[in-house]
Parts: structure tokens; C-alpha cells; sequence
């Protein structure tokens, strides 16, 4: 995107003396400033749709700002990190990639491998601590239920 600057300075030539020949403004000039401003005004994005071209910025959002203002990558990413803060696991049912690649923040180290992830139950001593592990099998009758679906999990620790 380009800026106009003016090439001639016409103020400069109504102050010099009448027959000066410097006075006269010339067409090629007068030519001259309106390419210069054509220039500028089409590198322009235009304001009814216009796609904006490089690397355009704007200024970041206060977190939680609820406007038609543009939302930059610094503001979304600063969001993403207050939906899933340190602590949080991600779960992935087909890619394995690490979420710091696909989300662009936080350290997340591989979680849960051949476990399944229960919520804590204060009235069950096997699911009344946080993060405890261990193994129990479901029956109904003489048939184990045995039924899973395996996932990729990440916790982040940073």
C-alpha cells in the first residue's frame, strides 16, 4: 500500500514574482501529481469488500472485548489459551499431532495412554481423587463389556 507525496509544491510557486517563469505550472506536472494520487488511492484496499494484500496489522483486543472490532491472531490466540489453560487435556480422534503445532500455543506432553478418562466421583473411592489410576472391569451378568474408543490426549503442562 502506497502513500501520496506531493512532487509539486504549488504554495512555492504562487509566492515567486509574476514573470517569473518558475511560476508557470507545467501539465506534465499537473499530470504527474494526478498519477502519483491514482497510485495511491488503487493500492488502497477498498472499503466496500476490498481484500487486503501483505502482511496487514491491527491493533490487539483486550481480552473479552465483544465488538465488530477485527479479532487479530495475537487476540485469538490469547483466547484460546484462557479456553485451555494449563491443566487442560485436548483429545484428538484422528490426528496425533502435538496441539502446540495445530493450536500454536502452550507445552503439551502425551497423556492417558491405554487409560480412559473418568470424572472424579466423591462417593467412589475408586474415582474420588484427582488424577488416580487404576483398572476396573465392567460386567453385566456373565458378559464383560468391553467397549472403547481409542483417542489421542495431551495434557498441557505450560
Amino acid at each position: 500500500m502506497s502513500n501520496y507525496s506531493k512532487s509539486t509544491d504549488f504554495a512555492a510557486k504562487d509566492a515567486l514574482a509574476s514573470g517569473d517563469p518558475n511560476k508557470i505550472i507545467k501539465g506534465t506536472q499537473i499530470n504527474d501529481e494526478f498519477d502519483a494520487i491514482l497510485t495511491a488511492v488503487n493500492s488502497k484496499a477498498n472499503s466496500n469488500n476490498g481484500a487486503l494484500t501483505g502482511v496487514p496489522t491491527a491493533p490487539t483486543a483486550t481480552f473479552g472485548t465483544e465488538t465488530t472490532q477485527l479479532a487479530t491472531t495475537a487476540f485469538v490466540k490469547a483466547a484460546l489459551a484462557t479456553l485451555l489453560p494449563v491443566g487442560s487435556v485436548y483429545t484428538n480422534a484422528g490426528v496425533a499431532t502435538n496441539p502446540n503445532v495445530l493450536l500454536g500455543f502452550g507445552t503439551w506432553t502425551a497423556f492417558g495412554t491405554g487409560r480412559v478418562i473418568i470424572g472424579v466421583d466423591s462417593g467412589n473411592a475408586a474415582f474420588d481423587t484427582l488424577g488416580e489410576t487404576g483398572a476396573i472391569v465392567a460386567t453385566s451378568g456373565s458378559t464383560t463389556i468391553a467397549s472403547y474408543i481409542t483417542v489421542y490426549m495431551w495434557k498441557r503442562t505450560s
